[in-house]
């Protein structure tokens, strides 16, 4: 099988990567092949998240390629979890958005017992992947956060914040578009309720925003934070992004660590621009991400 970290190949019966040493889930090495809900037959493991995993699949009443997303079977019984994953299904179906992961299908699988989700499988690469080595030229990081922001700024409209906005969340097609996929953490605006998973923090530290951190309200805001390390991200390259603990990028973002280095040409005009979005108090940042994208689009005029 292929690991879901660093894609090496393994023989099936070996529990772990023999390059990297990442312990492969039971289920990943006892899933291919089935069929759940009755006709979505399984293939590969794409990856694998604290809440669930990811299968290429195929449906099977029209061939129709598609991405299975199930609950981890040692949380599929947990209320949390449940709740989570039936407002991801809530934001993802209540949107539709080209630069935004559509949801075909969702529900309980007769014979697993496990939540899943049914979504349009995105062709692509990880923008995770694309910046790993180096980041990226200024038109394309432009048109990247463009597309990623009007995937989120359609989402507030219709209710919904998303709280994971990253370089892993995002697949970039052969024709630079983006889209924007998992919405595992998301949440109704309008909504008091702030599911955690086991009593954590939720959200990938390199990209949470101060207020995520502290447990405060959150707002549209708190994604505009998100779409600036986003871009961030792009304009610096993964590198700038992978060391540290937890702890160090709680206080980096709660304290502001991070400068950005603005300036006259456009690749510095666009810094600007995540740098106000980074703003470690929210008052200070673009207050919708409607305003961000008015300044962005400033940049490419």
């Amino acid at each position: 099988m292929e690991c879901p970290s660093c894609h090496n190949q393994t023989d099936d019966d070996i529990p772990f990567c023999i390059v990297c040493g990442n312990e492969f889930p039971s289920e990943a090495r006892t899933l291919k092949g089935i069929t759940i809900h009755q006709h979505y037959l399984l293939g590969d493991l794409l990856g694998q998240g604290g809440m669930g995993e990811v299968y290429e699949g195929i449906d099977t009443r029209d061939n129709k390629r598609v991405a299975v997303k199930l609950v981890l079977a040692a949380i599929a019984d947990d209320e949390t979890t449940k709740k989570r994953f039936n407002i991801e299904a809530q934001a993802l179906t209540s949107v539709c958005h080209p630069n935004l992961v559509s949801v075909l299908d969702a529900g309980t699988d007769e014979i697993t017992e496990r939540p899943f989700l049914i979504m349009d499988f995105v062709e692509g690469c990880g923008l995770d992947e694309l910046i790993a080595d180096k980041p990226l030229t200024t038109s394309n990081a432009l048109r990247i956060i463009v597309d990623i922001a009007s995937a989120v700024s359609t989402l507030h409209a219709c209710g919904w914040l998303h709280r994971d906005i990253k370089p892993s969340n995002v697949i970039v097609q052969e024709t630079g578009e983006a889209v924007l996929l998992d919405a595992g953490i998301a949440r109704s605006l309008t909504s008091n309720l702030n599911i955690t998973m086991m009593g954590n923090v939720v959200g990938t530290p390199q990209a949470m925003a101060p207020e995520q951190i502290l447990g405060k309200a959150l707002d549209a805001r708190t994604d505009v934070y998100q779409l600036g390390m986003l871009l961030l991200a792009m304009l610096l390259g993964q590198s700038a992004f992978s060391a540290g603990s937890t702890q160090s990028w709680f206080h980096m973002h709660l304290s502001g660590g991070l400068k950005v280095t603005a300036g006259q040409d456009q690749r510095g005009k666009l810094s600007a621009v995540a740098g106000k979005a980074i703003a470690t108090k929210p008052d200070e940042r673009y207050q919708t991400v409607d305003a961000m994208l008015e300044a962005l689009h400033e940049v490419i005029n």
